[in-house]
């Protein structure tokens, strides 16, 4: 948009002073409705939430994956219901966290969606 007033001007391309200016509003307009709707910040705030439930997966896999490799091996400590108390305990953590991550966010977007734009 920039770029095409000035190539009038330096008559590279003649006729298309009055589209550069056209392109620099409508991109200025596009700006506006960013900043008015709030629509990077929200997909940017989605794209990290989704990256934090993404690495709590992770966590859990190789939290189960650790416990079910313990269990393959035998009982070395303890009995199988306290192995399947551990395993319970790894599922509890997950959810909480997860819980507490959708809550946290739920609770930013509400502050940021009254305070307006």
């Amino acid at each position: 948009g920039a770029a095409l007033p000035l190539l009038d001007v330096a008559g590279a391309v003649d006729g298309v002073i009055g589209w550069g200016y056209l392109a620099l509003l409508a991109g200025a307009a596009c700006l506006a409705c960013d900043r008015w709707f709030g629509l990077t910040a929200g997909w940017m705030r989605d794209v990290a939430t989704a990256q934090a439930v993404q690495r709590r997966l992770q966590a859990l896999q190789f939290d189960w994956a650790t416990e079910s490799v313990r269990e393959v091996l035998g009982p070395t400590e303890g009995t199988a219901s306290e192995a399947a108390e551990r395993c319970l305990g790894v599922l509890r953590r997950f959810s909480e966290d997860v819980t507490d991550l959708v809550r946290s966010e739920t609770t930013d977007w509400m502050v940021s969606f009254r305070a307006g734009p």
